[in-house]
């Protein structure tokens, strides 16, 4: 028999460990609220003008779909984790 919860436990913690990341990332760098580019506020009361560059949209969507995915492979996996160790294909 192939050992596959030893295929399946570490490509869980590497999930989980993602999971996480994705939930407590730092709002700075998601929004990039500490870039001094991203901010281009005027020194007066005329409205600024802010837009999103690809690579900033590309963080806002990543991270979406991280907090959408990463949760349900983790799931997945502890299960199969579970699943494999009691029918002993360790």
């Amino acid at each position: 028999m192939f050992p596959w919860f030893w295929v399946a436990f570490p490509l869980t913690c590497v999930a989980v460990a993602c999971a996480i990341a994705a939930f407590t990332a730092a709002p700075a760098f998601v929004s990039g609220s500490g870039s001094f580019w991203w901010d281009l506020s005027l020194p007066d009361d005329r409205p600024s003008l802010q837009f999103l560059s690809g690579e900033q949209y590309r963080r806002f969507e990543t991270l979406q779909q991280a907090k959408r995915i990463l949760p349900t492979v983790a799931a997945v996996g502890v299960v199969a984790c579970i699943w494999t160790w009691r029918r002993d294909r360790t």
